[in-house]
């Protein structure tokens, strides 16, 4: 593509910085042997002191190089990475290894995403301090995968905050639904898309070339604005004793902010003026709202014996639905749904369905039946 050059520029540029730097370094070794040397003789070596000064001004520098996607990277390669090259960069991977040391320093993340300047103490080298950096975390992985590192690690990324800084989703599989047929795909909109990706790649080049850059200001128009306090409003309202975000304060605290995000990149990436549309924050409001619901579902799922009761009442629907107005307990546990063919799984559930009002239990002699006269059609 357009950024190849870059990549063949900062290899070139290397490579003449690595001769400058052996020579500057040569250099600065015999200037300080010349000043132990005035020492050890009893002689002045301020001469000497001020070339090492003046030397010390001409090292040269590193070439910056375009690197902006890191994939299996430790927190500090990825900190100095961004310090070294382009204060914006992307943690990125398709098969994602969610292991990845990035996540061994969760503070610095934590601070990335609050747009907060970083210092890194090093023991062997200069410490440096990361500032109005810009990082992107885009993980997809396997459903196994990720379920046993939440198991294992799940609550100490949740309790630092980190999870609700993300935007999380498991979309439904479509395996089974992907048919082909000889119809003609349009690569019209891709063509668009790289079109735009490229452009924004540009203005990064120019951080490479120029150093720094500076970043451009965009605010919502009036009518986003009286949204946006209004869903603000409301978000903090739901955190309440039985509100949409009662236990998930860590989730909602940072929900705003990413809406706020999400609605300004859309409206980047659209290449529209310096006020963020209404209809952007719109978007942006359905889509944070949804992975919000993922949030709870992956990361708060319901109780165990609610999504059992939530499949048995399918079940006995489809029983009421043929006609059966009552039904054997026994019969649930040998022919109802697998997560209730045992006692100690089908009674909670039971339970839950007796409360709300959905069936009730009764025995005829020694047998225990399940009245579900009342499983209504609709439900």
């Amino acid at each position: 593509g357009t950024l190849f050059p870059y990549t063949t520029l900062f290899r070139s540029e290397l490579r003449v910085w690595e001769v400058k730097q052996s020579i500057w370094e040569m250099k600065n070794k015999e200037i300080f042997r010349c000043i132990v040397k005035s020492t050890r003789e009893e002689e002045s070596s301020l001469f000497w002191e001020e070339e090492a000064i003046e030397h010390a001004k001409l090292k040269p520098m590193r070439p910056r190089r375009f690197k902006m996607i890191y994939d299996d990277t430790t927190s500090e390669a990825l900190m100095f990475g961004m310090f070294q090259n382009i204060p914006s960069a992307g943690l990125i991977s398709t098969e994602a290894n969610l292991k990845n040391k990035a996540f061994r320093d969760l503070p610095k993340m934590n601070s990335l995403w609050g747009g907060d300047p970083i210092t890194v103490d090093r023991k062997t080298a200069e410490s440096y301090e990361l500032n109005d950096a810009r990082l992107t975390v885009a993980f997809m992985t396997q459903p196994a995968a990720f379920g046993s590192f939440v198991s294992y690690n799940g609550e100490i990324l949740r309790g630092s905050g980190l999870w609700a800084r993300f935007l999380v989703g498991k979309p439904i599989s479509t395996q089974g639904y992907r048919g082909f047929d000889y119809s003609t795909v349009s690569l019209e909109h891709r063509k668009k898309f790289e079109e735009r990706i490229k452009a924004l790649l540009e203005l990064n080049v120019d951080v490479l070339k120029k150093g720094k850059r500076a970043r451009q200001t965009i605010s919502f128009s009036p009518e986003a604005a009286d949204l946006w306090v209004k869903m603000f409003n409301e978000i903090e309202a739901g955190i309440r004793v039985g509100g949409r975000f009662e236990g998930a304060g860590d989730l909602a605290s940072k929900l705003a902010d990413n809406i706020s995000r999400v609605a300004a990149l859309v409206h980047i990436f659209e290449g529209e003026s310096e006020i963020i549309s209404l209809a952007s924050l719109r978007f942006a409001i359905d889509y944070c709202t949804w992975c919000s619901d993922e949030f709870y579902r992956i990361f708060m799922p319901a109780p165990e014996a609610e999504v059992n009761a939530a499949r048995l009442l399918r079940f006995l629907k489809d029983e009421r639905q043929a006609g059966c107005l009552e039904i054997k307990k026994n019969d649930i546990l040998i022919y109802g749904p697998k997560c209730v063919r045992k006692k100690d799984k089908l009674n909670p559930a039971l339970d839950e369905l007796v409360s709300a009002g959905y069936v009730s239990i009764f025995r005829r002699g020694k047998t225990c039946f399940v009245d579900i006269s009342g499983v209504g059609y609709g439900f």
